[in-house]
């Protein structure tokens, strides 16, 4: 699976050079009924819900007492918890407009070292959040591969539908969020 996931490197530049500009122009320009539903959906992945979510299930593993629990949830929060951390980092950093600011007012670009949101858009925290767990699942059980990744896929693109990331945000939120699993994973199953 690592090699496959570094063909989303080129899938990142070929998609920055070709794709990003002409596609959220696109979208800007089309009137999709659905576009209340896309809404709900991308705000069930949002990064912020999911590190709540995965810092108070351990606590309820504790409580409850369910040792083989607890170790697959403390698993989903040290990926939850890297894989958000590391993408906001990154996105402080590099400071890539959004694509509402590019239409907007014609900026574009990496800005390096910029705290407001409208140059977070690289790369998208819900899709490196929403690949970190597909990962993350496809390691607890190889069955739920395809239907993991095929949501976080879906997932994802709800936040090109909504012109809140170029593509190339996506390619490499899924390659971040991809790694930061599998280390993740690889380190836990060495120390067991």
């Amino acid at each position: 699976m690592i090699r496959l996931t570094f063909l989303l490197l080129p899938l990142t530049l070929f998609s920055f050079m070709f794709f990003d500009f002409p596609l959220s122009q696109s979208i800007e320009n089309s009137e999709f009924l659905g576009m209340p539903i896309i809404n709900l959906l991308s705000k069930s992945i949002k990064p912020s819900f999911h590190l709540a979510l995965w810092i108070v299930a351990p606590s309820i593993c504790l409580i409850l007492n369910k040792k083989n629990l607890l170790s697959r949830c403390l698993l989903f929060s040290k990926v939850i918890i890297s894989s958000y951390i590391l993408s906001a980092i990154i996105k402080i950093i590099l400071a890539r407009a959004r694509p509402s600011l590019w239409i907007s007012e014609g900026i574009s670009g990496f800005t390096y070292i910029n705290m407001n949101k409208l140059f977070h858009s690289f790369p998208s925290s819900h899709t490196v959040v929403a690949f970190a767990l597909a990962s993350t699942l496809s390691f607890i059980n190889k069955k739920l591969i395809w239907p993991s990744f095929f949501l976080a896929s879906f997932l994802s693109f709800t936040r090109v539908i909504l012109n809140e990331h170029f593509l190339s945000d996506l390619f490499a939120g899924a390659f971040i969020g991809i790694i930061i699993a599998q280390l993740i994973c690889k380190q836990k199953k060495m120390s067991k």
